[in-house]
């Protein structure tokens, strides 16, 4: 992700990627684009997606894909299934 932003801040080149962790997504993306059943449900600035929508994108509840709940290590415990929902 870090060389993505780099082509993209130095090169001004832009960069579309599919995304399914919403931390990630709002630590690297300018604009955030989140789909739920085949629509779009969110189009914005990674501040402004709220926990409604986060659930909406998840059907979750929003600490579990916001942030707010721990998560797994890196090479730990395998990730929750989240659905067919994307951010990107």
């Amino acid at each position: 992700m870090d060389a993505l932003l780099r082509i993209n801040k130095h090169f001004g080149i832009t960069v579309i990627c599919n995304l399914h962790s919403l931390d990630l997504a709002r630590s690297y993306c300018d604009r955030l684009i989140g789909m739920a059943a085949g629509r779009v449900v969110f189009d914005g600035a990674p501040e402004t997606l709220t926990d409604r929508i986060a659930r909406e994108l998840y059907d979750l509840e929003a600490d579990d894909v916001m942030g707010g709940a721990s998560a797994p290590a890196p090479g730990g415990a395998a990730m929750p299934e989240l659905g067919t929902a994307a951010a990107a």
